[in-house]
């Protein structure tokens, strides 16, 4: 399931905006 890759990828995404 490559849902839980892309809500790791979209967190990642949002940690690194801080």
């Amino acid at each position: 399931m490559p849902l839980e890759f892309f809500i790791f990828f979209l967190i990642l995404f949002l940690f690194f905006r801080i």
